[in-house]
């Protein structure tokens, strides 16, 4: 039951991401949509991935794996936010 649950949550937090691709929300959007991809990726953490049940060893791997990912997010958004001399959209 709570597989479905999980899905039907998921399915409403990509509704929300993709209305909120459509509508005029500024600066705020960037942040939103990157906050409903964390919570899509800890809802699949938990439920489908099983790690709220699992051993120390997978959830280790899974914690480094995020880590790393938030890691590639920071650095991304740090190269972004420091680049100069680009045309402006």
């Amino acid at each position: 039951m709570s597989y479905i649950i999980g899905w039907f949550v998921l399915l409403l937090l990509l509704g929300l991401s993709t209305l909120s691709a459509f509508l005029s929300l500024g600066s705020v959007a960037p942040l939103l949509q990157f906050a409903i991809a964390v919570t899509q990726a800890g809802l699949v953490f938990v439920l489908f991935m099983r790690l709220r049940d699992a051993q120390a060893l997978p959830r280790i791997f899974a914690g480094i794996g995020f880590f790393w990912l938030a890691l590639l997010f920071v650095m991304t958004a740090i190269d972004y936010a420091t680049r100069s001399g680009m045309p402006q959209p």
